[in-house]
């Protein structure tokens, strides 16, 4: 089985939430909007990836990793959840008949 590897992606596309904030001078709530990057994180082999950059506009892209210790980013209970996730990724990926899978996470 090919290698398989996670990545976030920020995409260009927008996305446009409305919430209610409370004034602090008046205490009454307003509608507000705001504006937010759309980001998916994308799980299978590098040649997937490759073929599902082409349906995005991507802004950023980063990988979802184990970290490895000593690194900027690495903390140890992060990778614990990490390797779980991507665990679980893969074994919906294999339940799919290893089909690219696609998450919006924020």
């Amino acid at each position: 089985m090919d290698e398989l590897f996670c990545e976030d992606w920020v995409l260009y596309d927008i996305v446009y939430n409305t919430y209610n904030t409370k004034d602090a001078i008046t205490n009454s709530n307003f509608p507000d909007i705001l504006a937010e990057a759309k980001q998916v994180r994308v799980f299978g082999t590098k040649q997937q990836i490759k073929e599902l950059e082409k349906d995005f506009k991507i802004k950023d892209a980063y990988t979802f990793e184990v970290e490895k210790k000593g690194s900027f980013h690495y903390k140890a209970e992060d990778n614990i959840i990490i390797k779980q996730t991507l665990k679980d990724y893969k074994r919906i990926y294999l339940k799919r008949d290893k089909q690219p899978l696609i998450f919006r996470i924020k």
